[in-house]
């Protein structure tokens, strides 16, 4: 698990050259006389290694926990019936045991899911989750 814990810590790493605000960049091209470049679509993208990250290193998290309640370390009643369920869950898809092994198909597959929205259908559908009205919707 200390493989899992530096990937976990080396997206972080990488994230930080991508955190800066797009407006850091933003360059005069021509005198004043035309609009500045603001590099609004460079920002987007940012954005999107910001979320890709942010799912990897949850699907590091979900495979610490999955391995620390199979190595017994009182994971049950811990945390709350969805997160205990969304464990469950993840812990099916993942070959069984804790015995030291190149964890990297494991955190593709958790990465995979979360990326589907498979976490988030699976907390909207528990029961103890209050539906929250959103503008427009549910």
């Amino acid at each position: 698990m200390v493989a899992v814990h530096k990937r976990a810590v080396g997206v972080v790493h990488g994230l930080l050259r991508s955190s800066q605000p797009a407006s850091l960049g933003a360059i005069e091209t021509s005198l004043g006389q035309e609009d500045i470049q603001s590099f609004s679509l460079e920002a987007a993208a940012s954005c999107g290694e910001a979320l890709e990250g942010a799912r990897d290193v949850l699907a590091c998290e979900l495979l610490a926990l999955v391995q620390a309640g199979r190595l017994g370390h009182g994971t049950a009643g811990r945390y709350g019936a969805e997160l205990q369920g969304l464990l469950a869950r993840v812990a099916d898809l993942l070959p069984p045991g804790t015995a030291d092994r190149p964890f990297g198909l494991d955190i593709e597959t958790i990465d995979l899911l979360l990326a589907s929205g498979w976490a988030q259908d699976l907390l909207a559908a528990a029961p103890s989750n209050p539906v929250v009205e959103t503008p427009g919707g549910t």
